[in-house]
Protein backbone atom coordinates (compact mmCIF):
# COMPACT_ATOMS: atom_id res chain seq x y z
CA UNK A 1 0.00 0.00 0.00
CA UNK A 2 1.08 3.67 -1.07
CA UNK A 3 2.68 6.34 1.75
CA UNK A 4 1.07 8.59 -0.18
CA UNK A 5 -2.71 9.47 1.63
CA UNK A 6 -4.56 9.94 -1.46
CA UNK A 7 -3.01 7.27 -3.46
CA UNK A 8 -3.98 5.03 -0.42
CA UNK A 9 -7.66 6.31 -0.31
CA UNK A 10 -8.08 5.49 -4.08
CA UNK A 11 -6.34 1.72 -3.58
CA UNK A 12 -9.04 1.12 -0.56
CA UNK A 13 -11.64 2.78 -2.84
CA UNK A 14 -11.31 0.65 -5.70
CA UNK A 15 -10.90 -2.40 -3.37
CA UNK A 16 -13.49 -1.98 -2.11
CA UNK A 17 -15.97 -1.15 -4.75
CA UNK A 18 -14.52 -4.19 -6.63
CA UNK A 19 -15.05 -6.54 -3.86
CA UNK A 20 -18.17 -5.76 -2.18
CA UNK A 21 -20.22 -3.91 -5.49
CA UNK A 22 -21.88 -2.18 -2.73
CA UNK A 23 -25.34 -0.26 -3.90
CA UNK A 24 -23.72 3.29 -3.24
CA UNK A 25 -19.88 2.85 -3.78
CA UNK A 26 -19.71 6.89 -2.75
CA UNK A 27 -21.52 6.59 0.04
CA UNK A 28 -19.79 9.42 2.78
CA UNK A 29 -20.95 11.14 6.15
CA UNK A 30 -20.29 14.76 6.01
CA UNK A 31 -19.99 16.81 9.09
CA UNK A 32 -20.52 20.30 8.94
CA UNK A 33 -21.12 22.87 11.93
CA UNK A 34 -23.48 25.64 11.96
CA UNK A 35 -23.71 29.46 12.97
CA UNK A 36 -24.39 28.79 16.56
CA UNK A 37 -22.24 25.94 16.92
CA UNK A 38 -24.50 22.85 16.29
CA UNK A 39 -22.33 19.85 14.58
CA UNK A 40 -24.52 18.25 11.72
CA UNK A 41 -24.12 15.42 9.53
CA UNK A 42 -25.47 13.42 6.68
CA UNK A 43 -24.62 11.41 3.72
CA UNK A 44 -23.65 12.51 0.37
CA UNK A 45 -22.44 10.80 -2.53
CA UNK A 46 -18.66 11.38 -3.11
CA UNK A 47 -18.03 12.00 -7.21
CA UNK A 48 -14.15 11.71 -7.40
CA UNK A 49 -11.10 11.75 -5.35
CA UNK A 50 -7.48 12.66 -6.09
CA UNK A 51 -4.29 14.88 -5.39
CA UNK A 52 -6.72 18.17 -5.65
CA UNK A 53 -8.75 16.46 -2.83
CA UNK A 54 -12.94 14.86 -2.30
CA UNK A 55 -15.23 16.19 -4.40
CA UNK A 56 -19.05 16.02 -3.83
CA UNK A 57 -22.40 18.04 -5.19
CA UNK A 58 -24.71 19.68 -3.02
CA UNK A 59 -27.58 22.55 -3.21
CA UNK A 60 -25.48 25.94 -1.96
CA UNK A 61 -28.57 27.13 -0.53
CA UNK A 62 -29.05 23.54 1.88
CA UNK A 63 -28.20 23.92 5.45
CA UNK A 64 -24.50 21.94 4.57
CA UNK A 65 -24.22 25.17 2.10
CA UNK A 66 -25.10 27.80 4.78
CA UNK A 67 -23.01 26.04 7.00
CA UNK A 68 -19.69 25.60 5.12
CA UNK A 69 -20.59 29.70 3.98
CA UNK A 70 -20.26 30.73 7.17
CA UNK A 71 -17.21 27.58 8.17
CA UNK A 72 -15.51 25.96 5.60
CA UNK A 73 -14.26 23.46 7.81
CA UNK A 74 -15.74 19.78 7.21
CA UNK A 75 -14.83 15.71 7.73
CA UNK A 76 -15.69 12.75 6.03
CA UNK A 77 -16.48 9.57 7.49
CA UNK A 78 -16.06 6.44 5.15
CA UNK A 79 -17.24 3.37 6.80
CA UNK A 80 -16.29 0.48 4.86
CA UNK A 81 -18.05 -2.70 7.32
CA UNK A 82 -17.28 -5.83 4.68
CA UNK A 83 -13.82 -4.79 4.54
CA UNK A 84 -13.33 -3.68 8.28
CA UNK A 85 -12.24 0.06 6.87
CA UNK A 86 -12.37 3.35 8.20
CA UNK A 87 -11.14 6.63 6.40
CA UNK A 88 -11.86 10.07 8.39
CA UNK A 89 -10.90 13.22 6.63
CA UNK A 90 -10.80 16.51 7.84
CA UNK A 91 -9.94 19.80 6.11
CA UNK A 92 -11.67 23.16 3.94
CA UNK A 93 -13.54 22.68 1.36
CA UNK A 94 -13.95 25.51 -1.75
CA UNK A 95 -16.05 25.67 -5.02
CA UNK A 96 -15.50 23.42 -8.09
CA UNK A 97 -15.55 25.46 -11.03
CA UNK A 98 -18.91 26.08 -13.50
CA UNK A 99 -17.71 23.86 -16.21
CA UNK A 100 -16.66 20.80 -13.41
CA UNK A 101 -19.80 21.86 -11.70
CA UNK A 102 -21.60 21.38 -14.77
CA UNK A 103 -20.17 17.91 -15.84
CA UNK A 104 -21.05 16.27 -12.67
CA UNK A 105 -24.56 17.54 -13.38
CA UNK A 106 -24.63 16.07 -16.69
CA UNK A 107 -23.78 12.41 -15.28
CA UNK A 108 -26.60 12.49 -13.24
CA UNK A 109 -30.13 10.89 -14.37
CA UNK A 110 -32.80 13.05 -15.86
CA UNK A 111 -35.16 12.05 -12.88
CA UNK A 112 -32.09 13.09 -10.22
CA UNK A 113 -31.71 16.11 -12.31
CA UNK A 114 -35.37 16.90 -11.95
CA UNK A 115 -35.80 15.87 -8.98
CA UNK A 116 -33.06 18.19 -7.76
CA UNK A 117 -34.27 21.15 -9.82
CA UNK A 118 -37.84 20.95 -8.16
CA UNK A 119 -37.15 20.25 -4.85
CA UNK A 120 -35.78 22.92 -2.37
CA UNK A 121 -33.44 20.44 -0.30
CA UNK A 122 -34.29 20.38 3.52
CA UNK A 123 -37.51 23.08 3.16
CA UNK A 124 -40.74 21.72 4.97
CA UNK A 125 -43.45 19.52 2.88
CA UNK A 126 -46.44 19.40 3.75
CA UNK A 127 -47.12 15.65 3.01
CA UNK A 128 -45.59 12.86 0.76
CA UNK A 129 -48.24 13.64 -1.98
CA UNK A 130 -46.72 17.12 -2.27
CA UNK A 131 -43.63 15.63 -3.09
CA UNK A 132 -45.07 13.49 -5.86
CA UNK A 133 -47.04 16.63 -7.18
CA UNK A 134 -44.24 18.89 -7.59
CA UNK A 135 -41.96 16.26 -9.42
CA UNK A 136 -44.85 15.79 -11.78
CA UNK A 137 -45.23 19.48 -12.47
CA UNK A 138 -41.46 19.59 -12.84
CA UNK A 139 -41.56 16.62 -15.51
CA UNK A 140 -44.38 18.53 -16.84
CA UNK A 141 -42.81 21.82 -17.53
CA UNK A 142 -39.37 20.63 -18.26
CA UNK A 143 -41.46 18.36 -21.74
CA UNK A 144 -38.43 16.14 -23.43
CA UNK A 145 -35.32 19.04 -23.52
CA UNK A 146 -32.22 18.84 -21.70
CA UNK A 147 -32.22 19.81 -17.98
CA UNK A 148 -30.01 22.91 -17.05
CA UNK A 149 -27.89 23.23 -13.75
CA UNK A 150 -29.57 25.60 -11.18
CA UNK A 151 -27.38 28.09 -10.74
CA UNK A 152 -27.42 27.43 -6.90
CA UNK A 153 -26.73 23.86 -7.26
CA UNK A 154 -22.62 22.81 -7.94
CA UNK A 155 -19.97 21.13 -6.35
CA UNK A 156 -17.28 21.31 -3.13
CA UNK A 157 -13.67 20.31 -3.14
CA UNK A 158 -12.62 18.76 0.43
CA UNK A 159 -9.03 19.96 0.71
CA UNK A 160 -7.97 17.12 3.38
CA UNK A 161 -5.28 18.58 5.92
CA UNK A 162 -5.63 15.13 8.08
CA UNK A 163 -6.47 11.56 6.68
CA UNK A 164 -6.79 8.95 9.26
CA UNK A 165 -7.00 5.07 8.24
CA UNK A 166 -8.37 2.90 10.35
CA UNK A 167 -8.09 -1.07 9.80
CA UNK A 168 -10.61 -3.01 12.34
CA UNK A 169 -9.77 -6.06 14.26
CA UNK A 170 -11.99 -8.09 16.51
CA UNK A 171 -9.54 -8.16 18.97
CA UNK A 172 -9.47 -4.54 19.59
CA UNK A 173 -5.94 -4.35 17.83
CA UNK A 174 -6.79 -1.48 15.38
CA UNK A 175 -4.16 -0.21 13.00
CA UNK A 176 -5.00 3.76 12.76
CA UNK A 177 -2.82 4.99 10.29
CA UNK A 178 -2.75 8.79 10.95
CA UNK A 179 -1.61 11.51 8.08
CA UNK A 180 -1.60 15.46 8.46
CA UNK A 181 -0.16 18.60 7.11
CA UNK A 182 -0.11 22.04 7.73
CA UNK A 183 -1.94 22.74 4.15
CA UNK A 184 -2.12 21.60 0.64
CA UNK A 185 1.12 23.13 -0.15
CA UNK A 186 3.48 21.36 2.77
CA UNK A 187 4.46 17.26 2.79
CA UNK A 188 2.20 14.95 4.85
CA UNK A 189 3.78 13.57 7.98
CA UNK A 190 2.73 9.95 9.25
CA UNK A 191 2.00 8.70 12.39
CA UNK A 192 0.23 5.44 14.05
CA UNK A 193 -2.26 6.12 16.31
CA UNK A 194 -2.97 3.33 19.48
CA UNK A 195 -6.63 1.85 19.08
Amino acid sequence: MSEKPMVKFQEWWTEYKRDVSPAHPGAVCVSTVSEDGTPRARFVGLKSADEDGFVFCTWFESPKGHDLAYNPKIALTFWWAEKGWQVRVEGKVEHINEEDAKKEWASRSRDAQLATLCFKQSQPLNSEDELYAMYRRTQTEASDGPVDKPYRWGGYRVIPESIEFLTFRENRMHLREYYSRRDQFTSWKKTFLQP
